[in-house]
């Protein structure tokens, strides 16, 4: 907590925001301290320097020089969002640099359109131990999460393995029915053990 405590200087978050997401090879890194920063204590006057460092990272391609360029894009548009939330002012830009982000991460996701590629990136995890596509989760960016190369990787991680039982094999009503035992008259004991 108290290492956590710097960060809420008004001087450190200028200088994360200035030094680290201006450049291309610092970017994760100052993601990430930004993502540990109370969104209540970050300093407001500070939103349009950070949009616009952002968003000239983004016309500039410099999130690619660092080594997690789609957790990166999503470590910001957390932070953002939650900037976009707390304050009204900002919250068009806000939502405008979240989405100029998502494109960009989509860029980055279909410059190589390949499975293990996009599964390298989106399992990329953060200092909390966050993979990418859960934070896209959590925070509904969807659109990095609708890509074929994405639904590939998910029916791979959910469908497991192959069975080939069959479907009355798992029925408790077929197991009661055609139970050995015909005075038994509770169903629980069709069971195996």
């Amino acid at each position: 907590v108290e290492c956590r405590a710097i960060l809420e200087n008004t001087s450190i978050q200028d200088t994360i925001v200035s030094q680290y997401l201006s450049e291309g090879e610092k970017m994760y890194y100052g993601a990430e301290m930004l993502s540990y920063i109370s969104k209540t204590s970050f300093d407001l006057s500070l939103v349009p320097k950070l949009l616009n460092t952002i968003n000239m990272s983004i016309k500039k391609s410099k999130i690619v020089n660092c080594h997690s360029p789609v957790l990166t894009c999503l470590l910001l548009c957390e932070f953002i969002s939650y900037l976009g939330e707390i304050s009204v002012h900002f919250e068009t830009k806000c939502r405008r640099t979240r989405e100029d982000l998502m494109i960009f991460c989509r860029n980055v996701q279909e410059a190589k359109p390949n499975d293990q590629y996009v599964k390298f990136l989106l399992g990329q995890k953060d200092s909390r131990g966050r993979a990418a596509y859960h934070i896209a989760a959590e925070i509904e960016a969807y659109a990095v999460l609708q890509s074929p190369e994405v639904g590939t990787i998910v029916n791979k991680m959910w469908v497991g393995k192959i069975s080939f039982d069959s479907f009355f094999d798992y029925s408790s009503i077929y197991r009661f029915i055609s139970n050995q035992n015909p005075d038994e008259t509770n169903p629980f004991k069709s069971f195996k053990a």
